[in-house]
């Protein structure tokens, strides 16, 4: 239904985020897989437009009725159907991971410690069907410090040169602890911020356990 609903909504295609391994019938992983490169490319992903383009040359009359049979309801509706189709992938992989991990232990002499590193390492390559997978406490520190050193991913600068250097801004969705010992300027530093932010546009809000 979802590949019906992107040739009736093109616009809607770059927005679902499918990849073709995501899908279980690998007709169906084509087809979307055809329609959203149509689309990227700019061109109208239709019936007959999909027919001449697809390599597996999907009839027409198929093509066509699977379009006239289906509406294309609302986007909120196609988004949960492409995340419905991520939740199903995800969860083929991670029963596909277990399987892995029964036969590894049931099938080796490997000492207990050991085969939880390999268990582990089976597990965390799970694709969870949003296309990320499952990283450890060292893949994000690396990453972050990748981030850092990367000019064109920087966040929201505090205004200290010495520490957006280090920091490389604040990112959306991080949590920034500031720490430190009682009369240290933690509140100043804070205030500060939110006075900079402020001064270049940004709304923010203050609040302090402190007050009444």
């Amino acid at each position: 239904r979802i590949c019906a609903v992107a040739m009736h909504r093109n616009d809607w295609v770059e927005e679902a985020d499918l990849r073709i391994d995501q899908f279980e019938a690998a007709q169906f992983g084509n087809l979307y897989a055809t329609i959203k490169r149509m689309v990227l490319s700019g061109q109208s992903a239709n019936p007959a437009t999909l027919q001449i383009s697809m390599k597996d040359a999907a009839s027409f009359t198929e093509l066509q009725s699977l379009y006239n049979e289906t509406s294309p309801g609302t986007k909120k509706a196609f988004l949960s159907l492409s995340k419905a189709i991520q939740d199903a992938s995800g969860r083929r992989e991670l029963k596909r991971a277990i399987q892995d991990a029964l036969a590894l232990v049931t099938d080796t002499s490997e000492s207990p410690l050991t085969l939880l590193a390999q268990v582990e390492e089976l597990v965390r390559g799970v694709d969870a069907g949003s296309g990320s997978k499952m990283l450890t406490l060292r893949d994000h520190a690396l990453g972050v410090a990748k981030a850092i050193g990367d000019p064109t991913k920087r966040g929201l600068m505090t205004g200290w040169d010495a520490l957006d250097k280090r920091l490389g801004g604040f990112m959306p969705g991080n949590l920034i602890v500031i720490a430190g010992r009682p009369g240290g300027g933690k509140s100043s530093f804070g205030l500060n911020l939110a006075r900079i932010w402020g001064q270049n546009g940004f709304a923010g809000h203050v609040a302090s356990y402190e007050m009444g």
